[in-house]
C-alpha cells in the first residue's frame, strides 16, 4: 500500500527536565528525487532553517529548540515543495515524501492549515469584482471576507472533539491573519482609506498581546497603528510610536518583536507607512539603534540599518561584481570616473521585463558615450535561464551582469533590494544619487544633467 511512499519520522519530545523546549529529527533512507528537507520558520525561511532532514542518512539525529508553538515550512531546497506544520514541544509528526516530491504530514492539524493557506487566493480570484471592480464599496468586501472567516472557522469547529484547544487557537488565528491582512492591503495601499475610518474596524477583533503574533507581527503593529491615531491626531516621531507599542504591549519579548519588526519594516517596506517614513532618516535611525541595544531582537533591527544606511544617497555605491556572458568579472570599481545606472532584473520578474525597453533606449542613447555606463544586473538563482533569456532578445545594448540570486546576498543587502524592478543611479565618483528610482523613464534626464555638471 506504501510502495510509493518514504516516511520520515519527526520526534518532537520533551527530555524530562534535560532537555525541555526541544524537537528531535529522524530521518531514514529514501528512494525520491530530492536528498533533504528543510525545516524553517515562516518568517526565515529565506535566511535560516530549523532542521535539514536529510534522507541518505539513517543514523541522522539532531534536538533543535522548539520553546513554543510556531507555524513552520517543510520544504525543499529551492522551496518548490513546500508543507505548513505547527511545531509545538511534545509533538510528534510523521512526514510523508511523495515520489513526486510533494511533502505532506499525517496531521489532521497540518492538513487543516494547509486548507487555509491554500484556499484563500482561489477566494480572492474568485471576487476580484468585490475587491476591486467598478464602484466596489469597501464595506461590503469586508463582509465577503468575514464571511469567508468564519466559514472556514466552522470547517475547523468540526474537527474540534480531533483538536486541542491550542491546535484550535492557532488554525483561527491563521485563518484570520490570512483575511485582514489582504483587508488591510486592500484598504490602505490600493484605497488609501484613513486609518480612522469604520472600514478598518475588524482589527478590533485583533488580540496583539497574544504570543502567536511573535510570528507574524505586521498584523499586530498596524492593529496598534490603527489605536494611536485615533488618540491622536498625528505622529510627532518614529520614537512616539515606539514608545506606544511598549506602552501598550504586555509582554516583553513581544514588545521588543513588534518594535524591532516595525523599524525593520520602515526600512524594507516604506510605502506601506506613508505617515512614518517621511519621518526616518540616518540621523532617527542611529538614535533608535542606540536606544534599542537591549532588544533582544536587536541583530535583525541592525542588520535592516545597514541596508538603508548604505543605500542613502551620497553614500559610496556597494562595489559589487558581475559576470558577463562571456564568464569575465566586472566590478563596480572598475567603472569610476562614470556615471552608473542600475537595471536590476529577473528572468521571472514580469515588471522587470515590461520596463526592459526604456532601459534598453537609454543604453542605445548612451551606447557612445564614454561618460556613462547602463548596466542591467540580473539577480537569477539560475545562469542558465538568464543566458537563455538574453540569447533570444539578441540585445548588445548596456551591459549585461549576473549578481547570482543576488537579492540575498550583499548585492542585495547593500542596495536595501527588497523588491525588483531597483534602479540605481551613481556618479562618477561612486557615490548613489538615488537608490530608489521609481521608473526607467524620465531617468535620462538626471543623467544629461551629471554630465552637464563637469
Amino acid at each position: 500500500m506504501y510502495k510509493n511512499l518514504i516516511f520520515i519520522t519527526l520526534t518532537i519530545m520533551f527530555f524530562s527536565c534535560k532537555r525541555p523546549d526541544t524537537f528531535v529529527v529522524n530521518s531514514i533512507k529514501g528512494n525520491t528525487g530530492i536528498d533533504s528537507i528543510y525545516i524553517s520558520k515562516i518568517q526565515d525561511e529565506n535566511e535560516k532553517y530549523l532542521a535539514r532532514i536529510s534522507l541518505d542518512n539513517k543514523e541522522e539525529r539532531k534536538t533543535y529548540p522548539v520553546k513554543r508553538p510556531i507555524i513552520a515550512s517543510l520544504h525543499t531546497k529551492d522551496g518548490e515543495k513546500k508543507y505548513f506544520t505547527i511545531l509545538a514541544p511534545g509533538r510528534e509528526l510523521d512526514v510523508v515524501v511523495r515520489k513526486d516530491s510533494t511533502i505532506q504530514t499525517q496531521s489532521l492539524s497540518d492538513s487543516l492549515l494547509n486548507y487555509i493557506y491554500d484556499s484563500t487566493l482561489p477566494f480572492l480570484n474568485k471576487n476580484l469584482d468585490v475587491f476591486f471592480g467598478d464602484g466596489s464599496d469597501m464595506h461590503t468586501a469586508v463582509e465577503v471576507l468575514e464571511g469567508f472567516r468564519k466559514q472556514r472557522d466552522s470547517i475547523v469547529n468540526i474537527y474540534s472533539d480531533e483538536l486541542t484547544e491550542t491546535e484550535i487557537g492557532i488554525l483561527k488565528m491563521q485563518n484570520a491573519i490570512r483575511i485582514y491582512n489582504f483587508l488591510f492591503l486592500l484598504g490602505r495601499s490600493f484605497n488609501n482609506i484613513e486609518l480612522t475610518d469604520s472600514y478598518f474596524d475588524y482589527s478590533e477583533q485583533i488580540d496583539h498581546n497574544d504570543i502567536m503574533f511573535m510570528e507574524h507581527p505586521s498584523l499586530a503593529i498596524h492593529k496598534l497603528e490603527r489605536e494611536y491615531f485615533q488618540e491622536r491626531d498625528s505622529l510627532e516621531n518614529i520614537d512616539a510610536f515606539l514608545d506606544f507599542i511598549e506602552q501598550k504591549t504586555e509582554n516583553r519579548d513581544l514588545s521588543d518583536r513588534y518594535r524591532a519588526a516595525y523599524v525593520t519594516s520602515l526600512i524594507k517596506a516604506p510605502k506601506q507607512w506613508k505617515n512614518h517614513s517621511n519621518k526616518l532618516n540616518v540621523a532617527v535611525l542611529e538614535r533608535i539603534l542606540e536606544k534599542e541595544q537591549a532588544n533582544r531582537f536587536y541583530d535583525k533591527l541592525k542588520s535592516a540599518s545597514i541596508s538603508y544606511v548604505s543605500s542613502q544617497k551620497g553614500r559610496m555605491g556597494y562595489d559589487f561584481e558581475g559576470e558577463n556572458l562571456n564568464g569575465e568579472k566586472i566590478r563596480l570599481s572598475d567603472l569610476k570616473g562614470k556615471i552608473v545606472f542600475i537595471d536590476v532584473w529577473a528572468t521571472w520578474c514580469g515588471p522587470c521585463i515590461n520596463q526592459r525597453p526604456h532601459v534598453v533606449s537609454m543604453a542605445e542613447k548612451y551606447r557612445d558615450n564614454r561618460e556613462v555606463s547602463i548596466l542591467m544586473v540580473s539577480v537569477d538563482a539560475s545562469k542558465e535561464k538568464w543566458e537563455g533569456f538574453l540569447m533570444e532578445k539578441q540585445s548588445k545594448s548596456g551591459m549585461e551582469l549576473l549578481v547570482r540570486d543576488g537579492m540575498n546576498g550583499d548585492f542585495g543587502k547593500y542596495y536595501n533590494i527588497q523588491s525588483i524592478p531597483k534602479y540605481i543611479l551613481i556618479d562618477k565618483k561612486g557615490r548613489i544619487v538615488d537608490s530608489d528610482i521609481e521608473k526607467p523613464a524620465g531617468v535620462m534626464n538626471m543623467i544629461d544633467g551629471l554630465i552637464a555638471q563637469n
